[in-house]
Formats: C-alpha cells, structure tokens, sequence
C-alpha cells in the first residue's frame, strides 16, 4: 500500500488522499526510484491557514502552564520513540538514510524533546544588584524569559526528524506556537512528524505542518505574523532571507567542509576509521561529514594505508539492508553533480569514484588543490580529500582560510597542540580524537563565518525563542527625599 501523509493545520489534517482540493505530491525512493508515498503539498492559502492559527492559539498558549507544556513535550517524545520502527523505515525509504543511523536519529529527537522539557524546570533568574546603592529601596526584582511569538522552522531533507525538533521543542518550550515546513525531498518524513504532535495532543494551532513551493516559504517568512525564523538548509538560501529578514530574529544552519586534522602522535588506525564513517555515512549528506582531511607529512604514509583499508570496508548499496551505511545520494541530479566534481578534480583519486544508480563508492582524492572545489565548497558526498602540511601552525591557517566553519576535528593526544588547536583555530566547535559529525544535543551547536548565524541545542535555541522581561518591586513607604 502506497503511504500518505497530510498537512496539519490548526488540529486538522488537511488532504487526504481522496481529497482532489489540494495538490498532491509523490515520493520516490532514491535508491531503486519505487515509490514511496504522496504527500500534500499547501498553496498560498493553506500556508496562510497555518499562519494564521499559530498567530490565533499564540494568544492563549503564550500563557499556558510550564507543566502543561513540560507534560505534552515528554508526551511526545514517548509516541516518537514508539514509532522508532515505522519512521526510520520511511527514512530510509523516502531520504535513503541508512537504518542505523535513521534509528539513532529517532531516539537522538527523543532526547531533544525531553531536553526541551527539561528546561522548563528553570527558576526566574534573580541578579545581584548589590553594586548599586538604590538596591535597597526594592524587595524584589529579576527576569523571565517570554515567548516572542509565532515561529516558522524551514528544515532540510537529511535531518527530517532531529533538526526539526532542535527547532520545534524549545520554540514550545518557550510558549512560542510553530508553523514547520520540510523539504520537498523529504515530503513524507517531515509530515508524518506532524502526526506525531496530533497524537500527543497539542492544542489546535500551536503547532502546524505543511509543504509547499520555496515562494510560499519566502512569503510566509516575511510575513510579519511569523516573528522568528529557524532555517536549516543552503547558504544561498539562508543568507538571502538574513538580508531580507533584517529586522526579524534569524537563526541559520548552513553548510561545511569539515576539516580533520591528523598529528602524528594521534592513534592512526583508530582516526581512519573514526574519519572514514564520517566522511562516507548517509553518503556523507551531514553538514559536519569529514571532507578534508590533512595528516602531517611524516605519518601521511602509513595513515593513508589504514584509510585506505578503512574505506574499504565501508559497505555501500540498500539502506534497509543492515550494515550499509553509505546509501544514496538523494536524487540523480545529485548524483551527476558529484559525479563531476570528482571527475573533474584536481587530485588523484586513489579509490571510489564509481557511481552505480545513486550510489557513490566511498572516494578519497589525494592531493588536490586547496582552493578546488572538491576543498572548498560543500561536497555533501561520499568524499574525501587528503593532504600533508609540515607543521600545527600551517594547517590551522590552512583551514582558517575556509569560508565554513562548524566543526574540526584534531587527532592529538599531546596538550600543548590540543590548546593551540582549540584557541587559534577558528572555527564553532573543536573536537579532539573523533570525528566531525559528533554532536551532543545539548551542547551549543552552529557555525561561523558562512557556515551560520545563531545557534541550537534546546537550551541556547530557547533563548532565541524568548524575550527577557525584567521586574522591579519597590518597598512601600515614604517617598525618599
């Protein structure tokens, strides 16, 4: 039975597949091109619809009690991680994301949902006015956190579930009512996490699902109902709507080149195998998969045999098999457009390269140059570069010179070059002896430099959801003179 899934707008869901009103759009796998399902697709009204309900229940459920909200954010995540099975089937049918890693992404989005939750355990925040004289004129005094108001979360393919909760949980968490849009890719993934919020029970507009043409996003991001804009998804995309949204909160997580550094001090084996399920999981479609990795020049040869042997064991093809874990790029425009970059590139390509259908063959091109494209752009592919440099200090500016930066890794167990690295390298987050895709829901997560503005990870999102809102209680009595 092929599988649908609907818009969900104001506690409704909204065409069905009977429904011949609205549009319909149909998902094809990316690895054998069956189909997968339909889904629904929003014209401009039904995108306002979804607008204008979140703006309607902002009104209430801005003072909605933290238990309450703390209680359907838990609520959720259990129903999540109940449909463990069913969503990560579809992701891997729909976004070709292997089942592993689309499992661990269901319970990494649980995890978010209750970190969301956790933060309504927070007390008010009281500060220490001790400093200034007039303090004791007052008995009480602090701040709290308000919702800023309606949010529109614009999430991308690879990440359907977890990137969408990094947005969804605290903007709710904070009392702030949410439109989300998915990709067009990944139609059915993003809307069946709306069947998710329905069956928790969120009251009708707080949070709403739809898709529609990029136009309509545009428009529903400057539409001044929408008071916050979490987007995921391209630079070109995101910086355009920075631009257009200057007056407007914007957080943005945009694309990378990662970078991995290997010292010749670092475990060689261990790192090639730390960097090599990096650079080739989910056919390295993650923002953080290692892409450039630069080894000093005294180890490059022994560590390009062990990642050469490493990405040999790397197992390409279906991703409902398991122990695949490269799968296919997300569609054959993809696919050609890689297809080209290594064909076309500056360095020696020492294996891979051999596209079968979608599939890529895990890739590693030795010594190209450092300002190609296969460097310094955004592969989002199953490839991986590989350089020598002589010394700490010449690839930190190396990879300074890189207009991305989320994270690098370094392979060193010495702490001088530990430091070094974690000073002078400029860059949103250092990891030290794993990979670049590491990240801990909790931690503060974004980039700098063309790679972002702003940042996620529940705590730190929720204060880009809210306002501060201070009070000052003065003790009653004589005026002083």
């Amino acid at each position: 039975m092929v599988r649908h899934e609907s818009l969900f707008i104001n506690g409704t869901f909204i065409g069905g597949p009977c429904d011949s009103s609205v549009s319909k759009e149909v998902s094809h796998s990316p690895f054998d091109g069956r189909v997968v399902g339909t889904w629904a697709e929003a014209d401009s009204n039904f995108v306002n619809s979804a607008i204008e309900s979140a703006e309607t229940a902002f009104a209430s459920f801005r003072f909605s009690e933290v238990l309450v909200r703390q209680s359907l954010l838990l609520r959720t995540a259990e129903i999540l991680e109940e449909e463990t099975n069913d969503l990560a089937n579809l992701m891997a049918l729909e976004i070709g994301k292997p089942l592993a890693m689309a499992r661990e992404e269901i319970r990494r989005g649980g995890m978010t949902l209750r970190l969301s939750a956790a933060l309504l355990d927070r007390p008010e925040k009281i500060f220490d006015l001790s400093l200034d004289p007039r303090h004791t004129a007052y008995e009480r005094w602090g701040a709290v956190q308000v919702p800023v108001g309606p949010v529109l979360c614009i999430t991308p393919y690879n990440w359907p579930t977890n990137l969408a909760l990094h947005k969804i949980g605290p903007a709710l968490a904070a009392g702030c009512t949410v439109v989300v849009k998915g990709s067009s890719l990944s139609g059915l993934c993003s809307l069946a996490l709306g069947r998710i919020f329905a069956a928790a029970g969120w009251p009708e507009g707080t949070v709403n699902f739809v898709q529609c043409a990029p136009v309509f996003a545009e428009r529903a991001a400057l539409d001044p109902r929408i008071k916050k804009v979490s987007f995921t998804g391209s630079p070109a995309v995101g910086w355009m709507l920075k631009e257009k949204l200057w007056r407007k909160r914007v957080t943005l997580e945009l694309g990378g080149n990662a970078y991995v550094i290997v010292e010749p001090d670092a475990n060689l084996a261990e790192a090639a195998e730390f960097i090599a399920k990096s650079a080739y999981g989910y056919a390295g479609q993650i923002c953080i998969s290692a892409q450039n990795c630069l080894v000093h020049e005294s180890a490059r040869k022994e560590f390009e045999h062990q990642l050469l042997g490493a990405t040999e064991k790397i197992r390409s093809g279906n991703p409902l098999e398991d122990g695949v874990l490269n799968g296919p790029l997300i569609s054959a425009e993809a696919a050609n457009r890689v297809l080209a970059l290594v064909s076309n590139t500056t360095g020696t390509v020492k294996t891979g390269g051999e596209l079968t259908g979608n599939v890529l063959s895990p890739t590693v091109i030795t010594d190209p140059d450092p300002d190609s494209p296969e460097v310094q752009n955004e592969a989002f592919a199953p490839i991986l570069t590989l350089s020598s440099y002589r010394d700490l200090s010449e690839v930190i500016s190396q990879v300074n010179q890189s207009k991305y930066a989320i994270h690098t890794s370094v392979f060193t167990s010495e702490s001088t070059a530990q430091n070094r690295a974690f000073t002078q390298l400029e860059t949103a987050g250092v990891i030290f002896n794993d990979a670049p895709t590491v990240r801990f829901d909790a931690l503060p997560y974004g980039g700098i430099k063309e790679s972002g503005f702003g940042r996620e990870g529940p705590e730190f999102a929720f204060d880009e959801f809210s306002e501060w809102k201070s009070y000052l209680h003065r003790k009653t009595g004589p005026v002083p003179p």
